[in-house]
């Protein structure tokens, strides 16, 4: 008999009973497959859980070490830079010299690095930069610099040198008594500046032979107060004609003190001074006059321009001057004397000038009231 339209009939030979199994175990199945795709996508979905947890995780420490490695290295800089004023040019209330900022802007130094360089100079160099490049050159240019044992300050010498300016030439003439710079009329002498009133000046004269193609005969003259070069007489010209000069010079300047040596054609130079009644000449201890110049002796004047020049070089306006200084070298055995082919009659002459000045010069200077007597000068005039 057939069934109603639209209700399917069971199976040929399955009754009632057969077909309810039937549909409960397909029901079961769908059950158990949907708990098991449930069970994976809970699996899956914890497993992607747990990966994005770790890896934030692990994101989050890196971050953290980054920062603590961060701090370290701000507070590491900020330790190291401790120091400076806050426009950057003073470091321990000291303001940075020239090669200070060349050397923090070309090699990134710290506070650290720049106060080492400073305690090395003072306590490993004895205050000498250009000892401190020869042993700790930071540059091909301060090794080339330190080569041949320089005596003097290079560096200052140079920035000197830079400052240098242009002299007035002439020469000296007495004139009714007075003595007067002629300018134009002569090139041994450099005028940097006349006397001034009230100044004192002492003149350091370094004697030669006065032949043509030998040495030089020079006359530095300083202002004892700013112990700084006023003038420079520079030529070849004989012993006795240069003692002429050098009491022309000296009554120039107001009865300068000269410092003639008193080795060799020196001591021409001091028996023209006498018999001219100069008498405001340098005596040693012993009462004699002029420097006698010996290893010893030597090597104090030299050591007086030394401490002169690192200080303040460029109270020396002269440029040959400051040429010389720096072609004053340490031989082989360590004697300080002018590079081969070179000069050194002005160094030596500004070194006397410097050491009677206040740098070494302790011998007893010739009283008002003696001097005359000694030379017999006359009463009136003094000369």
């Amino acid at each position: 008999m057939a069934g109603r339209q639209g209700c399917p009939l069971p199976a040929s030979g399955a009754g009632p009973a057969q077909a309810a199994e039937a549909a409960q175990a397909a029901a079961q199945g769908t059950a158990e497959a949907a708990a098991q795709a449930a069970a994976r996508g809970t699996a899956e979905a914890a497993a992607q859980a747990a990966a994005r947890g770790t890896a934030q995780a692990a994101a989050g420490s890196r971050k953290r070490a980054a920062t603590t490695a961060a701090g370290r290295k701000k507070r590491a800089a900020a330790a190291a830079d401790a120091g400076w004023s806050s426009d950057g040019e003073l470091l321990d209330g000291i303001a940075l010299d020239a090669r200070e900022r060349v050397l923090r802007q070309r090699f990134a130094l710290d506070a650290a690095q720049l106060r080492w360089r400073r305690w090395c100079i003072d306590a490993n160099c004895g205050g000498d930069e250009d000892l401190f490049c020869q042993e700790y050159p930071a540059d091909a240019e301060e090794a080339f610099l330190s080569s041949g044992r320089p005596v003097f300050a290079v560096r200052a010498l140079q920035q000197a040198l830079a400052g240098a300016c242009a002299p007035r030439r002439g020469r000296l003439a007495e004139s009714s008594g007075a003595v007067r710079f002629c300018e134009g009329e002569g090139e041994y002498l450099s005028l940097y500046q006349p006397p001034q009133p009230g100044a004192d000046y002492v003149v350091g004269i370094d004697v030669a032979a006065g032949l043509r193609g030998g040495d030089y005969s020079c006359m530095a003259v300083l202002e004892k107060r700013r112990l700084e070069l006023v003038a420079l007489w520079h030529g070849h010209l004989e012993p006795d004609l240069l003692a002429q000069e050098a009491a022309l010079l000296g009554r120039y300047y107001g009865r300068a003190l000269l410092v003639p040596e008193a080795n060799n054609h020196g001591i021409a130079v001091l028996s023209g001074l006498r018999r001219l009644h100069y008498g405001h000449v340098f005596r040693r201890s012993n009462g004699e006059s002029g420097f006698l110049t010996t290893a010893r002796s030597k090597a104090e004047l030299v050591a007086a321009l030394a401490a002169y020049l690192r200080e303040d070089a460029g109270r020396v306006h002269d440029a040959a001057t400051l040429q010389e200084c720096l072609t004053f070298i340490y031989d082989e055995k360590g004697h300080a004397n002018a590079r081969s082919g070179c000069h050194d009659d002005r160094v030596i002459a500004l070194a006397l000038a410097v050491w009677q000045a206040g740098q070494g010069g302790n011998g007893p200077r010739i009283r008002e009231a003696d001097w005359r007597a000694v030379y017999g000068a006359d009463e009136t005039t003094g000369y």
